[in-house]
């Protein structure tokens, strides 16, 4: 990503593998002492960050891990070594002043340049999700994975939850 003072910044890595796994409000509330490097395949759920603040995921269901792959293991690792604080109260996806970053913000500053970049009139999280939950569908999962991996679709109804 190339700064308007046409300085390179570093991007954060590329998680949307991991955003389908759990909600916007969680992956912005990850603290580096949620990713067990002895088992870092797993990452653990517990805490949200939303408007009101931090607070406990929705569901007990949400309070719980997700798996990573290697890529992503591969991503947080350089991500780790560049961000400039991994203590292990740190967010892993800290703003300028060390707080959880905002996904309104993320989306504004982020995701929608990047859209616009590509030729998309506009985008959302919930896009990034349907995108998620479609592409698996058609390259053969099952509903009930697809819906596992998305913890909030409508089993009985994936094609139009998805698309």
């Amino acid at each position: 990503m190339v700064a308007a003072s046409s300085t390179v910044r570093r991007k954060r890595p590329d998680s949307s593998t991991a955003k389908a796994h759990f909600g916007r409000a969680s992956l912005f509330a990850l603290r580096w002492n949620d990713w067990d490097p002895h088992n870092p395949d797993h990452l653990r759920i517990d805490e949200a960050f939303g408007k009101c603040g931090l607070h406990d995921p929705k569901t007990p269901r949400s309070d719980s891990y997700v798996y990573l792959p290697s890529g992503v293991q591969a991503l947080l690792l350089e991500w780790k070594a560049w961000c400039g604080d991994s203590r292990p109260g740190a967010f892993i996806f800290a703003s300028k002043r060390d707080t959880p970053m905002r996904y309104d913000n993320y989306l504004k500053r982020v995701l929608q340049p990047a859209a616009e970049a590509v030729g998309l009139e506009s985008i959302t999280h919930q896009m990034l999700r349907r995108s998620f939950s479609t592409m698996a569908l058609d390259s053969g999962a099952s509903p009930k994975d697809v819906q596992g991996k998305c913890s909030t679709l409508r089993l009985g109804c994936p094609s139009i939850t998805a698309r």
